[in-house]
């Protein structure tokens, strides 16, 4: 590939990054909030943080063995972006249904959300490696996050006045529709940026990996091995506060 072509594909891909954080900072912080205004139990609430992350992680098992198969990969990366976006408009429409009925829907289309975006996961950071040199890996990375995580704020912040505007007028189902179309809009435009990358031709891997059993086997003795279970438990930590911070607003709002 030639320089004018990579070049114009890591843009997209920074433009990409910043509409995807849009759409968490509008959507996805605040499904679970959207859960409680239907009246979710403390228990469907913590499954609501849970099991779709598990499932969705499942996900990403899948899309490699494709990858060898089809030797292609960017078509699997865009496959599950524009089903990740649509995934808002039945939760739009579950803010009007009866409690029961929404819960139900709310977190059915919360799995397909996150299995959506897993399984482009392993297909969209193989591409990435190819586009990036390693030596400018860090630099890239950086720039990208930086952008994305104060895109995240932003949209966080905006969604979360937006909200209590309308929670104030009485209001808070429409509030929560306002922000999950933005999330939707916002993940449409991702996915537009993401069609405007190109992929670099697939080569086929020399040697196997590891296998999952000789991972485990290793976890004494490599450094990486300590290192993905380190990271694991981190996440593991974030995702079980975020569990009780949920059942903590549910209570707060009398649920």
């Amino acid at each position: 590939m030639d320089d004018t072509t990579v070049e114009t594909s890591l843009d997209a891909s920074i433009k990409d990054a910043t509409a995807y954080s849009v759409m968490v900072g509008l959507g996805e912080l605040y499904v679970t909030a959207a859960a409680v205004y239907l009246k979710a139990s403390d228990t469907v609430v913590a499954l609501l943080q849970t099991l779709p992350l598990f499932l969705g992680a499942c996900m990403q098992l899948v899309t490699p063995p494709l990858i060898d198969r089809r030797r292609r990969r960017w078509p699997l990366a865009l496959g599950g972006a524009p089903v990740q976006a649509l995934t808002w408009a039945p939760m739009i429409v579950a803010l009007f249904l009866p409690p029961q009925i929404g819960v139900m829907v709310v977190f059915a289309s919360n799995i397909l959300y996150f299995a959506a975006i897993h399984f482009t996961i392993p297909a969209w950071m193989s591409v990435m490696g190819d586009l990036v040199p390693a030596e400018a890996r860090g630099r890239y990375f950086g720039r990208r996050n930086a952008l994305a995580i104060t895109m995240q704020l932003f949209a966080g912040l905006l969604g979360g006045a937006a909200l209590d505007v309308f929670k104030r007028a009485g209001h808070e189902g429409i509030g929560f529709a306002v922000i999950f179309a933005g999330a939707l809009f916002a993940r449409l435009l991702s996915t537009w940026w993401l069609t405007r990358m190109t992929e670099p031709p697939y080569p086929r891997a020399a040697e196997r990996g590891p296998s999952l059993l000789e991972f485990v086997r290793g976890l004494r003795t490599s450094n990486f091995a300590r290192f993905v279970v380190f990271v694991a438990c981190i996440n593991a930590s974030a995702h079980v506060a975020g569990t009780v911070g949920g059942n903590t607003y549910g209570v707060a709002k009398g649920v």
